[in-house]
């Protein structure tokens, strides 16, 4: 794990626990892990994380896009996508850098509970 980061994945291992996958931070092309669960390390080889990591900065460079349109909510903060088993949250701090994180999906509860109530309450929509 890079030293200079070590406070921010200390804070998220607190907020997250055991339920973070890990930490990563892009800046430009580049790409370095912070920190990365052993599970994880597993089901992912160096080479899908750099994959990963081209397409948050991708994702990133698309943001500047997102506020033009959204003017009106300020700045961007972060972006979340929930999958079935995880969260993918990125977090913008300049113009080509950033962090992301990855955190199984039962670490936050209230997701869950927002998802089911829009899947089962919502009339559902056609296809």
């Amino acid at each position: 794990m890079c030293s200079d980061f070590a406070p921010l994945v200390e804070r998220v291992e607190e907020v997250v626990g055991d339920a973070l996958l890990g930490v990563g931070r892009y800046d430009g092309g580049s790409y370095e892990v912070l920190y990365i669960s052993d599970g994880f390390a597993e089901r992912y080889p160096e080479d899908r994380l750099e994959e990963i990591a081209r397409d948050m900065y991708l994702e990133h460079l698309s943001n500047e896009y997102q506020k033009t349109l959204l003017y009106d909510f300020g700045e961007l903060n972060a972006t979340v996508r929930l999958f079935d088993r995880g969260l993918a949250i990125q977090v913008p701090t300049s113009d080509s850098t950033g962090f992301a994180f990855g955190i199984e999906r039962a670490a936050l509860p209230v997701v869950d509970e927002l998802v089911d109530a829009c899947r089962t309450l919502a009339p559902r929509e056609r296809r």
